[in-house]
């Protein structure tokens, strides 16, 4: 019984030992995956930041565009807009961007049913 009991401890050990692998490749993959991801997180984190500065550019230059049409219009005394031209111009719109009703997210789904 005793050599029994020696000849089991290595097997033992032996998928101890294959356990103990295991659950370092698991958390090595692990680590891998999360810095792959807060890599791609930061990555988009970075994108969305410049396009946000792009667009906040771009809306100060047409504020300025304006500015300067609507002071150039107002020392040249202009009684009359040319047609086509807007003196109110909102570039942004709540409206736009409220999110659909849950009516109309249902049937949209029940659309989308086969």
């Amino acid at each position: 019984s005793a050599s029994a009991a020696v000849k089991a401890l290595p097997r033992a050990a032996q998928g101890f030992d294959a356990r103990v692998d295991a659950a370092l490749e698991a958390s090595e993959l692990r680590s891998r995956y999360y810095s792959e991801l807060r890599s791609l997180a930061t990555s988009a984190l970075e994108n969305l930041l410049r396009m946000r500065t792009q667009c906040l550019k771009e809306l100060d230059r047409m504020r300025q565009e304006l500015q300067r049409v609507q002071r150039q219009r107002a020392t040249e005394g202009e009684a009359q807009q040319p047609p086509g031209c807007v003196d109110d111009v909102t570039f942004f719109s709540v409206e736009d961007f409220m999110p659909p009703s849950w009516h109309d997210i249902l049937k949209s789904l029940d659309e989308l049913r086969w």
